[in-house]
Order: structure tokens, then C-alpha cells, then sequence
């Protein structure tokens, strides 16, 4: 079995201010792994979900503490909404906010260039997709759609705590909820005009099947041809195709 392997999470992505990085990282360095995502964001129903093209992450020494870490990682490589941390350090991982960025619709949109939403994750779904990443391995996290309502109002601890690292413009929302109802609406209408906001998010659809991630590694293989990535993921590749 070859020592390069490949880590992967569900639905989600890296962009660059609406611009995704189209070229792996590289050198593939020894005994480290890819952590790869899929993740929409979906503020109503019936909306089309939108492509999230930074995902954020914890590595956690100490697997009990997943909402209190203190510093985040951000993934580095995204294409076709799948987002990716090459190079990872082997230990516990999880996902705990994800960003995306949009143009304006609005009628006055030339003065707006774009827009940049962050959606926390709450509590039972950084539990849900906290992962084990050994050395030169490979894993796949799952896929995500999570529903969003802007704001932090009521947001949970693990929320609260990872705006501060993930969006720290923006946590003013933290504590604006105290001002009441009306003024915390008028305070959220200026952030999202001026194309920032923070987002609590609350997970809707979750795949992580032998399916989903042999579709997700299918694809990986196209954002890493000519890599030496590839073996790694065809090996994984191979191998859920002899557990069908």
C-alpha cells in the first residue's frame, strides 16, 4: 500500500474573494494527507444552495474539547465545489465554519463588489464530522447542505467562540442581540448590505456513505491530475470499489 493517502471531507470549498485556487498545493510532503469537503449553504428553502469555497478547521489534541480550540486552519485548494486542506498533519480534525462569496443582486449592486458570508457550525454537527487523519491517509468527511439565518443571535457556545477566530469583524453580532429584536434586525440589514455577515448554520443534509465519497474521489482525481496525488486516491478508489 502506498504511504500517500488522501483525506476528505463533504460539501464544501476554497475560493479567494469568488476567485478558487485552481492548482493544488505542492510538494506532496511525506506522511502528511488531504482533508477534502463539500459544503452548500442554503438561507431558504427554496433557494438554490450556494457553494461555500473556504472551509475552516480544528485540529484537536484533545479530542473531548472540539468547541474551544484556539486556532483554525483554512483549506487551500478548491475546484467544482469541493474543497480541500492538502498537506494536513495527521490528528483529529473538524469542521467548525465554512465562507463564500457572491455578487450582489441588489439594484445598487456597483457599489457593491461582492459579498462575504461566513456560516458557523453548531455544536452537534462539528460532532458529527470530527474525523481521525493517520499519517499518509486518506478519509472522506462527508457531504454537507446546511440552513442559515443570519446573525448570532442565540448562536451556541461553539458559534459564538469560532466568529472570533473565523470573523472577527463581524462579532459584534455576539453581543448586539441584547439591544432587542428591532435594533438587532436594522444592525444585520447593514451588515448584509454592505456585503459582510456572519451566519448561524444548522445542518439539513449530511451524506457520508461509501457512495458519496467514491463520487467526491472521482472527481478528486480530475483536480489532481498530473500530481502525485493521484495514486493515492485511486488506491482508495479501489479499495470501496472491492467493499461493494
Amino acid at each position: 500500500m502506498s504511504k500517500w493517502k488522501l483525506i476528505i471531507l463533504g460539501p464544501a470549498a476554497v475560493g479567494l474573494m469568488g476567485c478558487a485556487l485552481q492548482r493544488p498545493p505542492s510538494p506532496l510532503i511525506p506522511q502528511k494527507s488531504i482533508i477534502g469537503i463539500t459544503v452548500w449553504t442554503q438561507s431558504k428553502p427554496r433557494r438554490p444552495g450556494i457553494e461555500n469555497e473556504y472551509v475552516y478547521f480544528v485540529r484537536m489534541d484533545d479530542i473531548s474539547e472540539p468547541f474551544t480550540q484556539e486556532s483554525i486552519i483554512k483549506s487551500n485548494y478548491y475546484r467544482d465545489g469541493q474543497a480541500y486542506l492538502v498537506n494536513a498533519e495527521p490528528g483529529h480534525y473538524a469542521a467548525v465554519a465554512s465562507r463564500s462569496y457572491s455578487r450582489s443582486t441588489y439594484p445598487l449592486s456597483k457599489y457593491q463588489p461582492g459579498k462575504t458570508n461566513t456560516t458557523l457550525f453548531p455544536k452537534e454537527l462539528i460532532k458529527e464530522m470530527d474525523i481521525m487523519v493517520a499519517p499518509g491517509s486518506v478519509v472522506f468527511m462527508g457531504s454537507y447542505i446546511i440552513n442559515q439565518s443570519p446573525g448570532l443571535r442565540r448562536a451556541d457556545e461553539a458559534q459564538l467562540h469560532y466568529a472570533k477566530l473565523v470573523a472577527p469583524i463581524d462579532q459584534f453580532f455576539a453581543r448586539a442581540g441584547a439591544l432587542g429584536a428591532y435594533p438587532y434586525k436594522v444592525l444585520t440589514a447593514i451588515f448584509l448590505w454592505q456585503g459582510r455577515c456572519c451566519y448561524k448554520g444548522k445542518s439539513r443534509q449530511v451524506q457520508k456513505t461509501k457512495f458519496a465519497e467514491t463520487r467526491f474521489l472521482t472527481v478528486a482525481l480530475r483536480h489532481f491530475d498530473g500530481t502525485e496525488w493521484v495514486d493515492v486516491i485511486q488506491e482508495r478508489l479501489d479499495e470501496l470499489t472491492a467493499a461493494y
